[in-house]
């Protein structure tokens, strides 16, 4: 017969992992490997939940550890607003980060300083896209076809920067040109 041994709690616990009685007497407590990892479990999950959902959000928006700054500007195409696009801010040189974009609306962008740019040198890249009217296949899905309208030296091969301070940033206009 295994011992029993009485514990500071009053609880009864025994030398090995699971004891069968007969019968259980009044007040015995009988605690089993399985008990105890679940107890340990229920006492150290809500902690393991914070440490997982603070591990998951720590790339996140302004909590990922880069000095950004709001930018505002404009950009016209031809001479004119352009109606619809993409700007992106991506660092160049010494300055490191993730890559940036807004959406231009009638020749307009703007992003805050949670979600712009990194602070120092950024490479700008301009996009458009309009539908040319034809139907294409791609994988099986049949789609409209839509044609890139600004040159590649506004955004493959971009000759184009801007220097981002921390802080409000109004940046010149981008007229870009056939």
């Amino acid at each position: 017969m295994h011992t029993l041994r009485r514990r500071r709690d009053a609880r009864l616990s025994c030398s090995v992992n699971c004891v069968v009685l007969p019968y259980r007497p009044a007040g015995l407590w009988i605690r089993t490997k399985w008990s105890v990892t679940m107890t340990f479990l229920r006492r150290l999950g809500p902690c393991l939940a914070a440490v997982v959902l603070l591990s998951l959000t720590a790339g996140c928006g302004a909590g990922d550890g880069v000095s950004r700054g709001a930018v505002e500007g404009s950009v016209t195409f031809k001479g004119e607003p352009l109606a619809d696009g993409v700007i992106r801010f991506i660092p160049t040189g010494d300055t490191t980060g993730p890559m940036t974009e807004a959406k231009i609306k009638d020749g307009g962008f703007r992003l805050s300083q949670a979600e712009g740019p990194c602070v120092g040198t950024n490479r700008i890249e301009v996009f458009s896209f309009v539908k040319t009217g034809k139907k294409i296949r791609n994988e099986g899905v049949e789609t409209e076809e839509v044609r890139q309208i600004i040159p590649p030296q506004y955004n493959t091969k971009t000759t184009l920067n801007a220097a981002i301070a921390a802080g409000e940033n109004t940046l010149p206009a981008f007229e870009l040109v056939q």
